[in-house]
């Protein structure tokens, strides 16, 4: 197994360095946060707390 996690450490950095394309790329969609929020009715502070990020971040 070691052999395995070694190669796939080894092609992670042969994607990052552009020596190779990533076999599969994952996007999502931009939520909107703003309209969720209001939706829930908090305000800004409290939806952050909610999920579990600074309000900065938010």
């Amino acid at each position: 197994m070691f052999d395995e996690l070694l190669a796939s450490v080894q092609e992670l950095d042969d994607i990052r360095e552009g020596k190779k394309p990533a076999a599969r790329v994952t996007g999502f969609p931009e939520v909107e946060v703003r309209a969720i929020r209001e939706k829930v009715g908090l305000i800004q502070a409290k939806f952050a707390l909610l999920i579990g990020v600074s309000k900065k971040t938010l």
